[in-house]
């Protein structure tokens, strides 16, 4: 078979193509030549357009796409200029239908030179009231065109001092600037005289006769003297408001409840009577008296307290439990006959002061005896230690008392009967 155009194969010498259809709208025509732009057929696949021609100004320029604004190309009947880009901020706005750029055209035309700003805003409208003016510059406090939500008033200057401010707003108190030239302190623009800038734009402060929370005032009585009910720190003048205060006669105030706490209910620093029972004291009967149970030092009137109290007898009290010191259990002093041993100085104590019984009344054992039935002077006295030799003394006419009958610092003495009698201190 021959070749032909239209059997798929294409033909090097004859064809330029060949798809084997007989469609003119794809890249190869039927005559198997290649669809080119301007050839007057419509490439679907590659063209918007083809009119056949090379006429840049009609609707199917050169390159066979459609004419639009921005493709570079001129179309007197609808475009003032097409520089071929989509800026919106050059000399031809795209964005405005290839139109020159213009004041009031909405386009903010900034030009290609930073130094020289051609517009500093366009908005697009007639009005002076908003942040742009007509003639495309910015409404600015003093240019004498009120901004409307921004500026409350605009004089055309910027001197403050003749009721519109440098920046525009009244020079009045409460419009939420602080203007110190009309002797603002402060201007928080509210009606509020409680909180820390009073409607007449002055800090808030105590004595000013409006309570402020925020500065922890609880009255305020338009001035700062103290004893009329509110004091110079704006606290009511009452015990028990954390503040001292001397003449109101408080000698403390710790602002609670607590009693026991260094500082009374009645602003009173604790003291032994006052009828609290404070730190070291163990009881408090609100008074100074002794003898009612409750001492002067406000401890209980009980032996053993560590507390000397003559008045409940006592004749001494060191507190503790030791029966053996200076100071008895019963606080008493120790004492021969109280049935307690005190050594050294005591050898017995049978809690008597009877003698012959094995403990002498001087508490000292009873074991020295009249070796020679008292006939001669010179005996036999024997301790618990050991022995030594003394001579007898008689002290009546009918008794001898051993009168050193010891060893070293251990003391024995005793009285024996003399049958015979004493005869110049010495039994017959």
């Amino acid at each position: 078979m021959f070749p032909f155009c239209g059997d798929g194969f294409s033909n090097q010498n004859t064809e330029e193509c060949d798809d084997m259809n007989n469609s003119n709208n794809d890249i190869c025509l039927n005559n198997c030549t290649l669809n080119i732009c301007n050839d007057g057929i419509v490439n679907f696949v590659l063209e918007q357009c083809d009119d056949g021609n090379l006429d840049t100004s009609d609707e199917c320029p050169a390159f066979c796409r459609q004419a639009r604004c921005g493709d570079g190309y001129l179309k007197p009947d609808r475009e003032q200029c097409d520089d071929g880009d989509s800026e919106d901020y050059d000399e031809c706005v795209t964005g405005n239908n290839c139109k020159w750029a213009y004041c009031g055209d909405g386009f903010h035309y900034k030009g290609f030179d930073p130094n020289f700003q051609r517009e500093w805003c366009d908005d697009g409208n007639i009005s002076n009231n908003d942040f742009c003016l007509i003639d495309c510059r910015l409404n600015v406090c003093g240019d004498g065109w009120l901004f409307n939500g921004v500026e409350i008033c605009d004089d055309g200057n910027l001197i403050f001092g003749d009721g519109c401010d440098h920046f525009c707003l009244d020079e009045v108190c409460g419009n939420g600037f602080a203007q110190p030239h009309l002797g603002e302190e402060c201007d928080d623009a509210n009606y509020v005289n409680e909180d820390n800038c009073t409607n007449l734009c002055k800090r808030a402060t105590c004595g000013d006769g409006y309570i402020q929370p925020g500065l922890y005032e609880m009255c305020d009585d338009h001035n700062i003297i103290i004893g009329d009910g509110c004091d110079n720190f704006c606290l009511t003048e009452v015990c028990g408001n954390g503040i001292h205060q001397p003449w109101l006669g408080e000698e403390c105030d710790d602002g609670n409840t607590v009693h026991n706490d260094g500082c009374t209910n009645n602003c009173r620093r604790p003291i032994c009577g006052d009828g609290i029972i404070q730190g070291y004291e163990n009881c408090d009967d609100s008074n100074s008296q002794s003898g009612d149970g409750c001492d002067q030092f406000c401890l209980f009137e009980i032996c053993g307290n560590g507390i000397h109290q003559p008045w409940l007898g006592e004749q001494c009290d060191d507190g503790n439990s030791n029966n053996s010191d200076s100071c008895r259990n019963n606080c008493r002093t120790p004492r021969c006959g109280d049935g307690i041993t005190d050594s050294p100085w005591e050898e017995c104590d049978d809690g008597n002061n009877m003698y012959g019984d094995g403990c002498h009344s001087t508490c000292m054992y009873e074991n020295c005896y009249d070796s020679d039935g008292g006939i001669v002077g010179n005996v036999t006295g024997t301790t618990t230690k050991g022995s030594v030799s003394r001579t007898d003394y008689c002290r009546d006419p009918s008794n001898i008392e051993e009168f050193f009958c010891h060893e070293r610092t251990y003391v024995a003495s005793g009285p024996f009967f003399c049958s015979n009698g004493c005869d110049q201190g010495r039994c017959r």
